[in-house]
């Protein structure tokens, strides 16, 4: 996979955000165990950007995931090694997860797209690469005070416009952030997986079903919407 290999790019700043998290020793294992996440559920749309540049709030999202599962595992267990951390989840689960995420970035993305081109090029800057105010000052020769209020600016242009969104994220609510795409991608994917067996498509089609009612709510939701207006 040649976008695998355009992510593998940055390996380096994707040790230094594990062992930022606390995980030292198995910083390693964690990002190859990233990798293999980003093989099997992700697509090139979804971690690289237009321009061809690597989505890092995607590749953190995944890292701090499996973080926080090594974490629960060494409580539940005491122990440490990653081999017996279980996956993120049961599939359809993370599945789910990554849909809403992806979701919500999309929609901070378009929100950023609106703004004044200096204003992007501040909040773009400071969302990709993590650097300090100080940092950032130093390295376009922008005072730090004009920064901070810009950024500042564009941190409460985001909590008005997406706030709702990411409330919903933190909440779990993931249906109320997927889009209608989104779920029907979903849900033809799971069907491809039908078989003809009862038993074994029962899981399968409980899925489904729970999607097509998340597609009704939303359709709902949206009449209700119109109808008050």
């Amino acid at each position: 996979m040649k976008w695998l290999s355009k992510v593998a790019e940055h390996h380096a700043d994707y040790l230094r955000i594990v062992k930022s998290l606390g995980v030292d020793d198995l910083a390693e294992d964690i990002v190859q165990e990233m990798y293999i996440k980003l093989s099997k559920y992700c697509t090139p749309e979804k971690i690289l950007r237009q321009n061809g540049t690597v989505n890092k709030s995607y590749v953190y999202f995944v890292l701090r995931n499996l973080f926080l599962d090594y974490k629960k595992e060494q409580k539940r267990h005491n122990i440490v090694n990653i081999e017996d951390v279980k996956p993120m989840g049961v599939e359809y689960d993370y599945i789910q997860e990554t849909e809403a995420y992806t979701s919500l970035i999309q929609r901070i993305d378009t929100e950023v797209e609106t703004w004044h081109w200096y204003d992007q090029l501040l909040f773009t800057l400071y969302r990709e690469t993590g650097w300090s105010i100080r940092k950032i000052s130093t390295a376009t020769r922008i005072s730090t005070s004009s920064i901070f209020q810009t950024l500042k600016y564009c941190k409460n242009e985001i909590r008005i416009n997406v706030g709702e969104d990411y409330e919903d994220f933190m909440n779990e609510d993931y249906e109320h952030i997927m889009t209608e795409k989104d779920v029907k991608a979903e849900i033809k994917r799971l069907q491809s997986k039908i078989k003809g067996d009862t038993h074994e498509d029962e899981e399968t089609m409980q899925q489904i079903q729970e999607l097509e009612t998340i597609i009704n709510k939303q359709n709902a939701k949206e009449n209700n919407k119109k109808t008050n207006h």
